[in-house]
């Protein structure tokens, strides 16, 4: 009984000790399970901290030695000579092989110098070729392709060309492309300016400060007249490194106008014209001696003009005939051999003289002609103290009356021109010597004619208000002068009769 006793207890004991084991084990592999990762993590990150602080200090030498050569390469030259350059690192990885002690010890090295041929263009440095004769031959070569390029025989730099043979840092020594390249290159940046929607030139030009022919001037290839969204617009001309200055002679042929001459015809009325012959321009050469500066002409001299083909002038006839009852809307003076205004407009014997006494010597039976054309409306003799007297109806409000004629020479209802032959200077009526009372009317008003009629030619206006060139009062004249004629021959016809 007692032994069974013992041996239940025992294992009751094995019992629990097994089940607290496997809860030992079991919590355990928890913690392992848990620790490991977490161990691991710190490790892979102490790794990498240490890598990212070598690759740190790698890419700072990098940094500091790429400074310093370029600090040494550009401290021995002017501000302007200095090139616009930037150095950057890249972001790959590093080689493996260079060490951060290696590369500050290349910072500290000084800088490689090397002799070379040096252009200088205005005391500016723009850089260095291994050769003078190959930097002497590019300068000629880009003269010569000037001189194609300008169809000319001359050409040369404007700019001070200087090739000086010295030690230059070897990172001032360019190849021969790229000294081609620098050369055809701009001095300086354009300031330059975006088209957006709406804009004109104008308005570029005034947001800008500038004139719209200067913008016109620095955007040659460009059509200011139809801009688009996204144009890039020059604001200023390119100034180029080199200023080539080409001098050649240009022919251009251009026309010669043709005059018009006028001719008088007798068979056409006043007013009438006709082309006898049409004209045609001639033409002329003209040799000009042309500058431009980089293709850009800067100035145009004439050396000599020739003509290749003479004008042929345009001839026009002019009618000089006068149609009968047609008013020109100018008053000639209508006594063209008596000159005198013996008695004027105005107050005169206690009344008032209406029109105007035109006599001179010999003035008894000198012509009266038509001051204007028109229809007759009386011809006859009256008590009105005119005595023998014309009136003429000209047809747009004036009518024009010549009295105290000793013979009248047109009748009631006949058409008459300007110039015609009407009557007769006389002494009828109301009259102390041989003279003509000239007298007008506009819409029944007596006015004055001082101001519508003259001896002087050129003073002749047209009593409408109309615009009167000197040409056309002169052919109205000569006109006129041509019907005094005919009018005279058929009166001396009538005489002889």
């Amino acid at each position: 009984m007692q032994f069974k006793k013992k041996s239940f207890f025992y294992r009751s004991a094995f019992h629990a000790l097994s089940q607290k084991e496997k809860l030992s084990q079991q919590r355990l592999k928890c913690t392992v399970h848990i620790v490991l990762p977490l161990l691991a993590a710190v490790l892979v990150a102490g790794s990498a901290y240490s890598i990212h602080a070598w690759t740190t200090q790698v890419h700072d030498a990098q940094l500091k030695l790429h400074q310093s050569a370029f600090l040494q390469t550009t401290a021995g030259m002017s501000p302007d000579g200095q090139p616009p350059l930037r150095f950057s690192l890249s972001d790959g990885p590093v080689s493996q092989k260079t060490s951060a002690a290696n590369l500050l010890l290349a910072a500290s090295m000084p800088p490689v110098k090397q002799r070379a041929a040096g252009l200088y263009v205005d005391d500016q440095f723009i850089g260095a070729v291994q050769s003078d004769e190959k930097l002497k031959s590019m300068l000629s070569n880009i003269l010569q392709n000037a001189k194609d390029r300008n169809n000319c025989k001359d050409a040369r730099f404007l700019n001070k060309i200087q090739i000086i043979n010295r030690e230059y840092r070897i990172t001032s020594i360019a190849t021969n492309d790229a000294m081609m390249v620098l050369l055809s290159g701009d001095r300086e940046p354009v300031k330059s300016y975006t088209a957006a929607r709406g804009d004109t030139v104008q308005s570029i030009a005034q947001k800008n400060g500038i004139t719209q022919q200067s913008l016109a001037q620095a955007n040659p290839n460009l059509s200011m007249q139809s801009l688009h969204p996204g144009d890039e617009i020059r604001l200023e001309p390119a100034r180029k490194v080199l200023s080539i200055q080409t001098i050649r002679k240009e022919k251009e042929t251009t026309n010669i106008p043709f005059q018009t001459e006028s001719v008088p015809d007798d068979a056409l009325f006043v007013g009438q014209m006709a082309t006898k012959s049409k004209g045609s321009v001639g033409q002329k050469m003209t040799t000009y001696e042309v500058t431009y500066v980089n293709s850009a002409e800067t100035s145009r001299k004439k050396l000599a003009e020739k003509q290749e083909k003479a004008p042929v002038a345009k001839v026009v006839q002019t009618g000089t005939k006068i149609r009968a009852g047609f008013a020109t809307g100018c008053f000639l003076w209508p006594t063209p051999t008596l000159t005198e205004i013996t008695s004027g407009y105005g107050p005169r014997w206690g009344s008032f003289h209406y029109g105007l006494d035109l006599s001179g010597p010999d003035a008894m039976g000198q012509p009266i002609c038509a001051a204007d054309g028109g229809t007759v409306i009386f011809s006859a003799f009256d008590d009105s103290g005119f005595g023998n007297h014309v009136i003429i109806d000209h047809g747009n409000g004036f009518i024009s009356i010549y009295g105290h004629a000793s013979k009248l020479l047109v009748k009631k209802g006949e058409k008459v021109a300007q110039g015609q032959l009407i009557a007769l200077v006389g002494s009828t009526g109301f009259s102390t010597g041989p003279h003509c009372h000239f007298e007008v009317h506009k819409n029944g008003e007596k006015i004055n004619p001082t101001n519508l009629v003259s001896i002087n030619l050129m003073k002749t206006v047209s009593y409408l208000g109309r615009k009167t060139s000197a040409a056309q009062i002169q052919q109205m004249v000569d006109a006129a002068r041509n019907t005094q004629k005919f009018s005279l021959s058929a009166y001396q016809q009538i005489q002889q009769q």
